[in-house]
């Protein structure tokens, strides 16, 4: 079975096993923790009512006194009196008592409250222990009972009911919960008993979210850290292939919004994935605990009122978006009455126009009313539902409460339970919302990792020493990378090594198209690119690249410290080189000016340096490595002339020996350049020197009166 994008990322937090294991038991055991705290408050809310004391005869409800005759009467003879010799009776009260039927007269209240006191003995010994049952009832006849009896009592009203067992093993785990002492009685130590464990079991419940957030984060982020960084090495071989650099926006794009959707759905994964679910089915087998019908009937009242609700909210929205439609379409019958005045005023029509803009305006209003209504009422209607929804729910547990089939404790109980329902129902429903989105962004991503690079290294590539003979364009053509524009169409030329060629174009894509085919940053679609009679499909990358300089315009500096935007963080490169080959290139006097000179951090996020002195660096960047080839981008804007005469003078002393292509973009580079080669609509137009162009060729002049217009001047 193929796996989904999202598993595919899924699958990098198995590298870190420890914390993604962590932080799914700690998000099982922040649900699981929940349940107890609300068993807690419940227990709390019935000590709050009932004061831990144990219910009389005529307290309890007139179903439980007919169930209660019942069992008494099919206990044995001796359980009977096991309990009644207990009790100070007289002998014929206690012979009408262990009679298993009804005597005659029948029993009065008394005899029913001493009755139900043996009674409430001997479930206390079955489902709790002895020592539960010598409290309630002493077995020594003038021995004082205990006042209340704090987790007892709500066993034995509860009876037999779902929630009696787990409260019966903790009465007889913890006989804390019960038992009375000379500075405490019953009551008050099982309150306090009560908030020490809602303490414990709150921090408990923090310390678990707290540190399954923690383990979360630390994997997710190390799951997407691993995404960006092969997006980045990616990148590095396939992202150069488009001309105008899209490709590199594509992967900021991926490692920021993508990316960043996968570690929020990444950590929901360890997290709310697992307790969502957990929270919802414990919290729904508690509610059905307390009283399943009522469970059921909250169940059901919520489906109806969230459908009500949704099939309200629809028509509203309905109804707002109609209404926006008809205003549109009404304002632009107004604008066109309103465009339309000269027309009015030469053939008299103001009375026609008047009244025509009357309707419009009036059909305007009734269409925006529709929407406002469908705006503005669509959140008080949601509103009222639940309110109606709630009062309907609370009508009915009334009618619970005064069949006596719940008690006040277990509706607050419920209710707290059903509110809790909500925050795992929530987070259910919005991650089932975000998955496609989720889907959508992880396919996105691993499209991106798994598109082939475009230039790869034949296993036999030959080293390319330096060019000492002859760059050849032998019928290129290349097309956009993604959008298949044809920027070079079967072009063909050569350089001499030890030239200098200046490219001049109205296209700067079909320029920088012929730049980038040299060091294959991109690949001819036909055609080759010959160095020295070896096609650069034949060479090994670091040997073609290693002998190629480039200044590009849009590419000058980094963020980083001067010395690393010349040196590019190459170990090789010392020091005293670096600022060799800044003093080529006329930086080294504003760089010594610099807050920490060759340390000074520049780019974005550091000092700013003018187009200028960033084109320097650049150029002592190309310098450094002594290429035998020179791409020289000019800058769109222009130099000063400060900085014009400073790079002049580094050209005149780094050119000799080298081959150099300039792009131009006006007069400073045209001036270097002893070939001048003319590019429109992909192809070669003319090849000659400045001065032969101007006189033969229209384009030429037409691009330098226009766009390269200094270049008026003879060069």
């Amino acid at each position: 079975m193929e796996r989904t994008p999202f598993a595919r990322a899924r699958a990098l937090l198995s590298q870190t096993p420890v914390a993604s294991s962590l932080a799914i038991t700690l998000s099982i055991a922040s649900a699981l923790l929940i349940i107890p705290l609300l068993v807690t408050l419940g227990l709390l809310l019935d000590l709050l009512q009932h004061h831990g004391r144990i219910p009389a005869w005529n307290d309890i409800r007139p179903s439980l006194q007919t169930t209660i005759n019942t069992r008494w009467s099919e206990l044995p003879v001796e359980t009977r009196q096991k309990w009644l010799s207990r009790l100070p009776l007289t002998k014929a009260t206690e012979n009408r008592l262990l009679s298993a039927d009804e005597p005659t007269p029948p029993l009065d209240g008394l005899e029913l409250e001493v009755r139900w006191r043996a009674m409430v003995a001997h479930e206390l010994e079955s489902r709790v222990n002895s020592d539960a049952a010598q409290a309630f009832l002493p077995a020594e006849k003038d021995a004082k009972p205990q006042p209340n009896f704090g987790i007892l009592a709500t066993l034995i009203r509860l009876d037999h009911h779902l929630a009696s067992r787990p409260i019966a093993a903790i009465a007889a785990t913890i006989p804390g919960t019960w038992e009375t002492s000379d500075s405490y009685d019953g009551s008050r130590r099982y309150l306090l008993r009560l908030f020490l464990t809602m303490m414990l079991l709150t921090l408990l419940l923090g310390v678990c979210m707290n540190l399954a957030e923690t383990y979360a984060s630390r994997a997710s982020l190390d799951a997407v850290t691993r995404l960006r960084r092969m997006i980045y090495h990616h990148s590095y071989r396939v992202g150069t292939q488009a001309v105008h650099s899209n490709i590199g926006n594509e992967a900021i794009g991926l490692m920021t919004k993508h990316v960043g959707a996968l570690q929020q759905a990444l950590h929901a994964q360890l997290t709310t994935h697992w307790m969502n679910p957990i929270l919802l089915i414990s919290l729904a087998v508690m509610a059905f605990v307390i009283d399943p019908i009522l469970a059921v009937i909250a169940v059901i009242l919520a489906v109806l009122v969230v459908a009500l609700g949704h099939w309200v909210e629809r028509r509203f929205v309905e109804q707002s978006e109609d209404g926006r439609k008809s205003a549109g379409s009404c304002l632009s019958l107004l604008e066109e009455s309103l465009g339309m005045m000269r027309l009015v005023k030469c053939y008299l029509m103001e009375l026609f126009n008047q009244s025509r803009v009357e309707r419009q305006l009036a059909e305007y209003a009734r269409s925006d009313r529709r929407r406002l209504r469908g705006e503005t009422n669509a959140r008080p209607n949601l509103i009222l539902i639940i309110l109606l929804g709630s009062v309907v729910l609370l009508f009915l547990a009334g009618r619970f409460i005064l069949a006596e089939s719940i008690s006040l404790t277990g509706l607050l109980l419920m209710f707290v339970v059903l509110a809790c329902l909500n925050w795992p129902i929530t987070g259910v429903v919005r991650r089932r919302e975000e998955m496609p989105e989720v889907q959508n962004s992880a396919a996105v991503v691993f499209d991106y990792l798994d598109r082939r690079s475009e230039t790869p290294q034949l296993y036999d590539a030959a080293f390319l020493p330096p060019m000492n003979q002859l760059l050849e364009f032998q019928n290129v053509t290349v097309r956009e990378y993604g959008t298949g524009q044809l920027l070079l169409n079967d072009i063909s030329f050569q350089i001499i090594a030890g030239k200098r060629v200046c490219i001049v174009g109205p296209d700067d894509a079909e320029k920088l198209a012929i730049a980038y085919s040299i060091p294959r940053l991109v690949d001819a679609n036909q055609g080759m690119v010959r160095i020295d009679g070896k096609d650069v499909k034949g060479i090994t990358l670091d040997s073609l690249r290693s002998q190629i300089g480039l200044v590009l315009s849009h590419q000058l500096t980094f963020n980083d410290s001067v010395g690393n935007n010349i040196g590019c963080g190459d170990p090789s490169y010392s020091l005293p080189q670096i600022i060799e080959a800044a003093k080529l290139a006329h930086a080294h006097q504003f760089i010594q000016k610099l807050p920490h000179g060759y340390e000074t951090i520049i780019g974005e996020m550091g000092t700013s340096l003018k187009r200028g002195e960033q084109f320097r660096i650049a150029l002592a960047r190309a310098i450094l490595r002594d290429p035998a080839i020179l791409i020289i981008e000019e800058l769109p804007e222009g130099f000063d002339d400060l900085t014009r005469a400073l790079i002049d003078d580094t050209l005149r002393r780094v050119m000799p020996g080298r081959t150099v292509l300039f792009l131009a973009h006006r007069r400073a580079f045209i001036k270097h350049a002893e070939t001048v080669i003319l590019v429109h609509k992909g192809r070669v137009d003319a090849v000659g020197d400045h001065r032969s162009l101007l006189e033969t060729n229209a384009l030429y002049r037409t691009l330098i009166a226009m766009e390269l217009n200094d270049l008026a001047e003879p060069a």
